[in-house]
Parts: structure tokens; C-alpha cells; sequence
């Protein structure tokens, strides 16, 4: 049985829907930017994300007459002892909230005469589990909980099984009918209770069963019957002709040719509906990225019943080929916005609530003190428990409401949060900058590592500025960025006096504002911090009147509703551009009476400055480079048709490393959006962007097949290699814990480069991350010597002594391998790797080339 849908479009969303499917993919960027052929442009998109549908056990998180739980594309399945109930999404609208919603359709199938008392089991269990973080009360949670690939009902009927599973996340279920027995015993009874009425029953011309709801037809394609034979030391699929009879007004059972009785028969039935429109039942919020390069996806579950909503976090592996964990977290109004990861793999949610949030024991507040009020939640790595959870608002004012928008990390634990009150008794803590804010005041608060105190909680900036951005660099000075309410002064020597947005920057206690300067008219989206302290921006900038920087080009556009992607580098003082360039030049096309325009929404930096942009855009002469993994794109309905972009900029914003398109307009459907809003970069070179894709054209590693077909929003991640990975690594790993709790180590390891090049180690930086402690030697740091190279130093807090040598490949890797081997030795006293686990992730990154393995530790003797 395969689940498909019709299709609707919208305009574009302000929140992007992210389906039980995430589309995904990985596209490897050559660090030295070889040209491109397209079979080389195939051969680079390889897996990510291709995973199974899974089947969730209910254990006590759903409703008792139900043992397991599936969502597909537009759909929920709920399996139970007496049938199944098919929940299908409706056409989305705009409700008062503006949020997607639609009217949903119940479908029930059961089986007559089946036997209530037939064994249910999960198949094939899959590596991520899901956890149920509901309510206040842990006595309520439910913790790992598996997820298999399959379920049966053994004896469903005397010698007929049925099993459920999925074809790359497509609902299918086969009748396995066993040899001898009477194929008639079977039947299928199905009735709508979307609206307390069942649907007659017919079937078509084509043989198909048609169910006729009020809000569409359903229909089941002729059914497939076959039997395995097995010929010459093959198998193959021998045909059985089959098709529907209707038995009775919401009734149906099959009539079967001649076959084999003496073999096993296989009914597949094949479910599609033609006017519902698949938006799921979760909507995608962000993501972020781990030093590691695991992705979280953040965003809303709605029940099926439209009752109740929970936020829910998702945990994928640097490939995207498992899910390490699906956590959902649920209280009245929860809302999460923003989401930061650590290298240990924990996660910061943070977003506001209402009465009934989980909190923690020794967090800094626990109390509800009403309406809405701000959380901060930290997840363990498995995704089963908070490590602190707690309330962030006034704790005495029942009017004040207060939400966080914004989260980032710094090396030693500290959260960082960024968030507007309305509280008038909001915790400001003593010597900061502004003590004193208004009665609608955005504010900046330093969480310690364990959630039980302020570092430091300040007002920042005049009463209705709302929060776009927050990001810190090395030294913990934090940026923050966001929109003008009432006026505000600037500082001495700012940028700008004049403007529509702002950007600030607060020292490391925050007892003084470093510079608040506005942006005259950069209207950014997404922020990002180098480690020096320059500040890049990204965003639009209307076409029409925009102002004659260094680096922005003449646009042709003199349309208002023209619109250009751009970036600026902002130097340390806040007082000039480095840079600014535009992304694209908008034009206007008298033709269509339509503009072109590239809208940027997400940006990152790497440590050596290089700064990676990606968002939509309409332009199909937006600057690619010759290596792209796309250099054109279809534009099916001229100028409607947005596509992605990612773009890697030099240090000086002079030069365009690389740049690229990604989807492709199409015919099928009008017109198609593809919005990448979120990016994250990893210490292994990997980008990751996350957004929506509502179309056809959008490039994922598991194309459609049968009868499926895209539904309206798709999520998306789609993930850049930019570094070179090692073509091996292996590596032996001796751990101690000192009396101060520090940990020591002892690392030996073997590795043999991903391109035939040697490596240069004089030149360029070396990163040795060893479980979340993180070391990083600057270029030049390394000293040669007749055997290799040598450091002996202090690194991030850590005492290190380090030799990297040349070596011999390493055993095995020979034939695949063929190029430059390295050894590399390292003891290092003073770590912190914040974890007792003896399985420890250790990687090594040396300019463009890098590796990573997970390494079972021993203590050291």
C-alpha cells in the first residue's frame, strides 16, 4: 500500500513545513575548485538521508488501543489490534494565528472476522530511538522508545499474516497468504470518520476500489498479487491476476485467479487519494550543527486531532543516514525558536511556555509565574533527559510575558540568550551596561553551564526593538542584532547614525556597550561572528536607491520591488565596512512586469574567514562558478521560480570561491520555492542548509518511484563537503582523570590523505578535537624538524605536545588509498571532555584535509 498525494501551491511561508520525510543530500566540494563535468557533478551527490520509515512502539506516549505509530508524507498511521486509522493532512489555509492548518480526514480499516488476539511485533529495530519529554512530571516521560522498519500481525486470519513497512518512507502493506489456505478468508472494511459517516464502495473501470469522502476521492490502485519462484538458483516475482469485489457497503475482498497453492501468495494493495493535499503533521523551525557535523532539526508536531502541539528535536548523523534520536518536548503554548548544539552533543532549545513546562532540580527558575513565559532547555546527547531545564522571567509579575529568540554557546558551557520581555521585574544583574530597560525591552542574559545562575542579565537597546541575531566571538564578546523601536543612541564613531536595523556589541560582562550602530538600509536576516570580531551580515537591500558602497555594483532595477541578496563585513569597531557586495544584480523584466531578486536569509564563517551565504533566489544570472554542482536552473514559469543558493566568499569579500544553484523550476505544477534558511558549518569543513522545498525540482538522494509524488513543503537538509576528508583514518586512544577532574590523554594515530597532494603543515592550521575538548594550532606553529613536525605548548587550556610524521599507508588502505600517509602522535594534561563515556569521537582536521573516527578508550596505566 503506498500513501501519495494531489498538490496545491502557496505563496511563500513565513514558517516552512517540514513532512515525516526529510529530503536531504550531501554535495562534495573539491577544496581546490577542479572544473566540473556533470558525470563528476553526479558522482559527487552521494547519500544523505536515506532512511527508512520507521515504526514507533507505544509505550504509553499514545492512545492504548494502538500498538504503533508511523507519519509518512501528508499522512499519520496509527496500528492497532483491531485495524489501523489513516489520518490524512488537508488543504492548508491560513488560520487566525497564521499558521498552516487544514481540515484533516480520519480513515478507518479494519479487518472482519480477523483475529483480535493475533501477535503484533516490531521488525528489524532501527538505531534511533524517540523520547517523550510531556509534561512537568518525569514520573510521565517516555524514554527510549524503539523504532523498527516493520510490523506484523502474525496470524491475522488462520495462515494469513499481514506486515506493514515502508518503501524510502512510503506506507505499504502485504497480505502473506501461506500455502493451502483459502484466500477468501480476507477481507477489508474501511469507513470515513471524518464525518461520523462511512463511504459506499465501488470500483472503477480501471479496476481500482474508489472510496468517494466529501473532501476527496481515495482510491486503492488494482491490487498486485504474486508469488515467489525460485528458477535456476534466482527468484523472481511470478503474477497472479487478482482484483477488488465489493462485498458490502464499506466492504471489500479480493478474487484471485489460478495460482500455486502449494506456495505463498502476496496481496499488495496500493493507496493513493486525490485531492488531499500531504502538509504532515510538523512544521520545520531550524536547525543547527555540531563541531562533529551532526544536524538537529528543530520544529512543531501537531496530534492528529489538532488538539495539542509539541516541539521535537531531531538528532542525524554526519551522514544523515541515521536518526540518533527524535525527542519530543511538550507543555501548554510551548513554542521553541532557536537551537544551539555543543560539541559534546548537547542541545540548547530555547523558545517560551506556559504553565506545566518541564524544569529541573537546582535550576536557576522553576516557578511559573504566568503568562508567557521564556525556557531554556539543555538535552543529553541520547536526547532521553534534560541535563537543566528552567523558566527565564520576571518571577513576581503575572502580566509580564517573555520569550527567547536567539541561543549560542561558548567553549566553556555558557548559554547565551537573547530575548524580549514585557516583565516588569525582568533579572538584570548588578554593573551591567543598561539596568534599566522599557515596557517592551529586548535583553541579553549568560546562562552558567548547569542552569542554575545568571553570569550576567542586561537590558539592551529603546523599548520595541525586536531580535533577529545573536552570535559571540572569541574573546565572549556577544553581538547582537535586530530591528529599531524607539530611538536609541548610537555610539561614538558607529558605522551609522541612520537606519532601520541595528547591530550591537557587549563585552564579555557585559558592563559596557563596545558599539550599537545602525545599518542605514541593509536590511539583514542572519549574522555570523569571525574569531577576531568581525561582524558579517547578510540580507536584501532594495534595489531601488541603494547606496553607492565599495563593493556593491550598479543595479539595472529601478523598480521598488526590485531586490538584491548582499553581505557585509563590519570591522571590529563597529566604525566601517570591510566589505559589502551585492549577490546578483536584480533587474527588471518589462516583458512579464516581473523583477528578479535574491534574497539572503543564512550566514556562516569558517576560522579562516571565508564566508558561506545561502537563501532564494529568482535570478538566473545570480554569479555561479565554473566548478558548481549546478551552474543554471530551469526557470519553467519565468521569473516565479525560486531556486537556492549557496555562495563561499573570500576573507576580503573580492573573490567568489564557489557558488552554485540548486533546483530546478518545473512544468508540472506551476510555480516551485526553494528557501534555504539556515546554515551550520562543522570542524570536518561540512556545511549544512536546512529549509523548505515546495516543488519538483529540488535535488534529493531518493528520487521518487511508483506512485509517490511530492506533497506541498518539503523539509529539506542538503550538505556541502568543502574540506578534503582523509581517504583513512584510524587511531588508539589512553584516558586519565586527574584528582581536579581533569582528563589526560594519550593519542596515537595513523591516516592517508583524500588527494594525492602532500600535506603542508608550516602553512596551515591543525584542529585535534578529542571527545568536546577542541585544540587548534595556529598556522605556523608547527616546528619542522628532520622527522616531521613538533609542538609543545599550551592550546585552548590544554598542556599538548604533538609530532605529526610522514608514515607508510596504513594496512589495507593501500589499494584505495595511494596517496601521502601520516602518523600522528599526541599527549595532552588539562582536557575537560565533559563525559565518563569510554566511546570518545576523535578528529583531526590539517588545512583542507580532515577525518574522524569514534575511538573505544582505555585508561591509562
Amino acid at each position: 500500500m503506498v500513501v501519495g498525494a494531489a498538490f496545491m501551491k502557496f505563496s511563500l511561508p513565513s514558517i516552512f513545513v517540514l513532512t515525516s520525510v526529510l529530503m536531504s543530500t550531501v554535495l562534495a566540494v573539491a577544496a581546490d575548485n577542479p572544473a566540473v563535468t556533470p558525470a563528476t557533478r553526479q558522482r559527487l551527490l552521494q547519500s544523505y538521508g536515506d532512511l527508512p520509515m520507521s515504526f514507533t512502539a507505544n509505550q504509553g506516549q499514545a492512545d492504548p488501543r494502538f500498538a504503533f505509530l508511523a507519519q509518512g508524507r501528508g499522512y499519520s498511521i496509527q496500528l492497532g489490534r483491531k485495524g489501523a486509522e489513516l489520518t490524512i493532512a488537508g488543504a492548508p489555509k491560513t488560520n487566525t494565528s497564521g499558521q498552516h492548518a487544514g481540515k484533516r480526514t480520519l480513515l478507518q480499516l479494519n479487518f472482519p472476522g480477523a483475529n483480535e488476539a493475533s501477535t503484533i511485533s516490531g521488525l528489524e529495530r532501527l538505531p534511533g530511538d524517540n523520547n517523550y519529554l510531556t509534561g512537568a512530571d518525569p514520573s510521565g516521560w517516555h524514554t527510549s522508545v524503539p523504532n523498527y522498519t516493520r510490523v506484523k500481525y502474525a496470524g491475522l486470519y488462520p495462515g494469513v499474516d499481514l506486515v506493514y513497512y515502508g518503501n524510502h518512507r512510503q506506507l505499504e502493506f502485504d497480505f502473506l497468504v501461506a500455502p493451502q489456505v483459502d484466500v477468501n478468508t480476507v477481507r477489508m472494511n474501511f469507513k470515513e470518520l471524518s464525518d461520523g459517516e462511512g463511504e459506499k464502495l465501488s470500483v472503477n473501470s480501471k479496476g481500482e476500489l474508489v472510496l468517494g469522502g466529501k473532501d476527496g476521492t481515495v482510491l486503492l490502485h488494482k491490487p498486485v498479487l504474486y508469488q515467489v519462484v525460485t528458477a535456476d538458483g534466482k527468484q523472481r516475482r511470478e503474477p497472479v491476476e487478482g482484483e477488488f469485489v465489493v462485498d458490502g457497503p464499506q466492504s471489500v475482498k479480493f478474487h484471485v485467479g489460478a495460482y500455486d497453492h502449494t506456495r505463498e501468495l502476496v496481496i499488495d494493495p496500493t493507496l493513493v487519494y486525490s485531492t488531499y493535499v500531504g502538509t504532515g503533521f510538523v512544521s520545520f523551525q531550524t536547525m543547527t550543527v555540531d563541531p562533529k557535523g551532526d544536524a538537529y532539526v528543530m520544529g512543531t508536531s501537531t496530534s492528529i486531532d489538532e488538539s495539542s502541539s509539541v516541539f521535537f528535536v531531531d538528532k542525524y548523523n554526519p551522514s544523515g543516514t541515521a536518526i540518533l534520536y527524535t525527542t519530543f518536548v511538550g507543555a501548554d503554548s510551548a513554542v521553541a525558536n532557536a537551537i544551539a548544539a555543543d560539541a559534546a552533543g548537547d542541545a540548547y532549545i530555547v523558545g517560551s511556555a506556559a504553565h506545566g513546562f518541564p524544569t529541573t532540580s537546582g535550576a536557576y527558575q522553576r516557578t511559573y509565574a504566568g503568562q508567557s513565559e521564556s525556557f531554556v532547555m539543555k538535552l543529553n546527547p541520547t536526547g532521553t533527559a534534560p541535563i537543566y531545564s528552567t523558566y527565564l522571567n520576571g518571577p513576581t509579575d503575572p502580566a509580564g510575558a517573555t520569550s527567547l529568540v536567539s541561543v549560542t554557546l561558548d567553549g566553556k558551557g555558557d548559554a547565551y540568550l537573547l530575548g524580549k520581555t514585557t516583565s516588569s521585574d525582568f533579572p538584570i544583574t548588578p554593573g551591567v551596561f543598561q539596568p534599566v530597560g522599557s515596557a517592551n525591552t529586548l535583553f541579553l542574559t549568560k546562562l552558567n553551564p548547569t542552569g542554575s545562575a545568571l553570569v550576567y542579565s542586561t537590558f539592551i537597546g529603546g523599548d520595541g526593538e525586536n531580535a533577529a541575531g545573536l552570535a559571540l566571538d572569541t574573546a565572549d564578546n556577544a553581538y547582537v542584532l535586530g530591528s529599531v523601536g524607539a530611538a536609541y543612541p548610537t555610539t561614538a564613531g558607529a558605522f551609522s547614525n541612520t537606519g532601520q536595523d541595528f547591530l550591537a556589541k557587549v563585552n564579555p560582562t557585559a558592563s559596557k556597550l563596545v558599539y550599537y550602530t545602525l545599518l542605514r538600509e541593509f536590511q539583514p536576516s542572519g549574522l555570523a561572528v569571525d574569531g577576531p570580531g568581525n561582524a558579517y551580515l547578510a540580507g536584501t537591500i532594495a534595489a531601488q536607491g541603494a547606496p553607492s558602497f565599495p563593493g556593491l555594483p550598479e543595479t539595472s532595477c529601478s523598480q521598488i520591488s526590485c531586490a538584491n541578496a548582499f553581505v557585509i563585513k563590519l570591522n571590529t569597531a563597529g566604525s566601517a565596512l570591510s566589505y559589502s557586495a551585492f549577490l546578483g544584480q536584480s533587474t527588471y523584466n518589462q516583458e512579464v512586469g516581473f523583477p528578479t531578486s535574491s534574497l539572503a536569509y543564512g550566514i556562516a564563517v569558517d576560522a579562516t574567514g571565508d564566508a558561506y551565504i545561502t537563501g532564494t533566489t529568482n535570478d538566473e544570472l545570480y554569479p555561479v562558478t565554473p566548478d558548481a554542482y549546478q551552474t543554471s536552473f530551469v526557470d519553467a514559469n519565468p521569473f516565479d521560480d525560486q531556486v537556492v543558493f549557496l555562495t563561499k566568499l573570500d576573507p576580503s569579500g573580492s573573490k567568489v570561491l564557489y557558488s552554485t544553484f540548486i533546483g530546478n523550476g518545473s512544468e508540472i505544477d506551476g510555480d516551485e520555492y526553494y528557501i534555504a534558511n539556515a546554515i551550520g558549518l562543522d570542524k570536518m569543513g561540512g556545511v549544512t542548509i536546512g529549509g523548505s522545498a515546495d516543488g519538483f525540482g529540488y535535488p534529493i538522494t531518493i528520487p521518487p518511484s511508483g506512485d509517490f509524488e511530492f506533497t506541498s513543503y518539503e523539509a529539506f537538509l542538503t550538505k556541502f563537503n568543502f574540506g578534503g576528508a582523509f581517504c583513512s583514518f584510524t587511531a588508539n586512544l589512553q584516558l586519565e582523570t586527574a584528582p581536579d577532574k581533569t582528563q589526560g590523554f594519550a593519542l596515537e594515530s595513523s591516516f592517508a590523505l583524500g588527494s594525492s597532494t602532500a600535506l603542508q603543515p608550516e602553512t596551515v592550521p591543525l584542529t585535534l578535537a578529542v571527545g568536546s575538548q577542541t585544540m587548534t594550532i595556529p598556522a605556523g606553529k608547527l616546528v619542522k624538524n628532520p622527522l616531521g613536525y613538533s609542538f609543545s605548548g599550551t592550546v585552548d587550556g590544554v598542556r599538548l605536545l604533538l609530532f605529526l610524521a610522514p608514515a607508510n599507508p596504513q594496512p589495507g588502505a593501500q589499494a584505495t588509498c595511494g596517496t601521502p600517509a601520516y602518523k600522528l602522535s599526541a599527549v595532552g594534561t588539562g582536557a575537560v571532555f565533559g563525559s565518563s563515556a569510554r566511546l570518545v569521537d576523535v578528529a583531526v582536521s590539517i588545512g583542507d584535509e580532515s577525518g574522524s573516527t569514534e575511538v573505544k578508550a582505555i585508561g591509562l596505566q
